[in-house]
């Protein structure tokens, strides 16, 4: 009687570790579909931004590997 009982935890427990996984597994995807729109409204607002010609940095190429 006393195995019977000691399965019947061990499965419990199996059980609430699987939904907490699957819970853990849901918030993940609302999180990852939030900071996805906080992202693209980054980029809505970066791509009003504009520069002003003065403020614009010249930039030089330097090659990683001089020797080929």
């Amino acid at each position: 009687m006393e195995a019977v009982s000691g399965v019947e935890r061990a499965l419990e427990r199996l059980d609430k570790a699987l939904m907490d996984e699957g819970a853990a597994l849901r918030r993940t995807t609302v999180d990852a579909e939030h900071l996805q729109s906080r992202v693209r409204k980054v980029g809505r607002i970066l791509a009003k931004v504009t520069v002003p010609a003065d403020d614009v940095v010249d930039a030089e190429i330097i090659d990683a590997d001089p020797g080929k």
